[in-house]
């Protein structure tokens, strides 16, 4: 499509059809314009993009941010009490208020590592990559080049990009977990999290951290081989089994020391970790590095948003983040979650949304979601502007604003507006919860609410994923 258009834009600035014919030189000088122009745009601007990124990717993706940061900077929580709280105050993710966000994820994993701690739980460290017939690109003598296997080397290439192969690594994971040397372990005693990223291909794949008791390490060690044999099973722990006994393999030439079972497999566990902490968060910072620089989106993020992939997961054995996110840190996880098990803490959900509507402490209500409604603030076209755009290296061209969207104007902004503060907040849709977008865990899901809420501005009937 990106090529189509620029012919048609190429076409546009040249010359008559019948000069094509009488002038050999025009003739050629089109095709070399043509060339170039296509060259520029698809080659120059594209081949520093890593993670496989197109540059077509990475505007739908700014689009979305762009109107995700205008709902939340357009909306107040507003109390009976009349305090306003901007929307934006209330969501952290990691293209908004991303400090937020990292501190939020160092907590959850502090959380789990200090509750396996306390329950005397070892970790297994695990790397799950795909199958090659995922990856559209190899490496060779650190160049990339098209791996043949891509796709099976059939035309069914929807099943194999990022988002396929994060589903994929998901259900490789759902197999481990559904092992009976994991589900016969306490649940109590079992807990975990996840981290998924990309090659720099773009191929993601996950690391995971396992916590569990000693006596089930080496069961579930070899559980994990038997069902994804290495290379495509990455182990290193903090308890070796007696069975596994110090070896070495050969990677890239250099000589590694590791743990081998004398079983005839080319399996190994490759370090035994002294600070399981400290491990955690090398590879939590290496996918997070992107959030703690200037402020500004990078292409790691934007590889996350155009694939609808999220980066951390973690499995239910704190409190839910549903939970967590509205009291806004008057208690740790770790806190809340005793609370709830010691039936200190009660928990009314809503029926519907099977969110928080109420909680109370003891005798005393520390949260009740009623106490606020949603309302819009009026904006200037300028505030609107400086508000949803986005800050990045210019990795597009340019960096998305709202009046790139074709069918933006002021006057259809200011009668949007208008419309829309004539309706009561329930007429955004049966289903709307604004205290949805406040906790839930995947930021996708914000930026599509924004992304809906924003297109039923225009009305048009035009597809709104082809206004990009």
């Amino acid at each position: 499509m990106e090529c189509l258009g620029y012919l048609i834009q190429s076409c546009g600035h040249i010359i008559l059809l019948e000069n094509i014919y009488t002038k050999p030189l025009i003739f050629i000088g089109f095709f070399v314009k043509l060339y170039l122009t296509i060259y520029q745009e698809l080659i120059v601007k594209t081949k520093n993009l890593q993670y496989g990124l197109t540059r077509r990717g990475v505007r739908m993706a700014k689009a979305k941010i762009s109107r995700a940061k205008l709902f939340l900077n357009s909306h107040y929580l507003v109390s009976k009490a009349g305090d306003k709280i901007p929307l934006i105050d209330c969501y952290k993710s990691p293209t908004i208020n991303a400090d937020r966000y990292v501190a939020e994820i160092q907590h959850r994993v502090y959380s789990m590592v200090e509750y396996a701690q306390d329950r005397g739980l070892e970790t297994i460290f695990l790397t799950l990559t795909l199958p090659s017939a995922y990856h559209k690109m190899k490496t060779i003598n650190g160049k990339l080049v098209y791996n043949p296997k891509y796709a099976d080397g059939t035309d069914n290439y929807d099943d194999y990009t990022p988002k396929a192969g994060s589903k994929y690594l998901t259900k490789m994971l759902a197999k481990i977990r559904q092992d009976r040397s994991y589900k016969e372990i306490d649940p109590d005693d079992r807990c975990s999290f996840r981290v998924m990223e990309p090659h720099k291909n773009g191929t993601p794949h996950v690391h995971v951290a396992m916590f569990v008791p000693r006596y089930a390490v080496a069961r579930l060690i070899d559980a994990i081989f038997r069902l994804f044999p290495f290379p495509q099973s990455d182990i290193s722990s903090t308890y070796i089994p007696d069975e596994w006994q110090e070896s070495f393999v050969w990677e890239k030439g250099k000589k590694k020391q590791v743990f081998k079972k004398n079983d005839g497999t080319k399996n190994f566990i490759r370090v035994q970790v002294q600070d399981s902490y400290s491990y955690m968060l090398k590879y939590i910072y290496k996918t997070l590095d992107d959030l703690r620089g200037d402020g500004k989106i990078s292409e790691l993020s934007y590889w996350y948003i155009s694939n609808g992939i999220t980066r951390f997961y973690t499995s239910r054995t704190l409190v839910s983040l549903s939970i967590y996110r509205p009291l806004n840190g008057r208690f740790t996880m770790l806190e809340l979650t005793k609370l709830y098990r010691d039936k200190q803490l009660q928990v009314f959900l809503n029926e519907s949304t099977k969110k928080p509507e109420l909680m109370i402490l003891g005798s005393d209500i520390i949260y009740d979601r009623q106490k606020y409604v949603l309302e819009e603030k009026e904006m200037s076209y300028d505030e609107v502007q400086k508000v949803s755009t986005v800050d990045d290296d210019d990795l597009s061209g340019k960096s998305f604003i709202l009046e790139d969207h074709p069918d933006f104007d002021v006057e259809a902004y200011e009668e949007a507006l208008r419309r829309e503060r004539e309706k009561d907040p329930q007429d955004y849709g049966d289903d709307f919860n604004p205290w949805q977008i406040v906790e839930e865990n995947d930021e996708e899901d914000l930026l599509d609410f924004a992304d809906d809420i924003f297109m039923s501005m225009f009305e048009n009937d035009q597809d709104p994923e082809l206004l990009f």
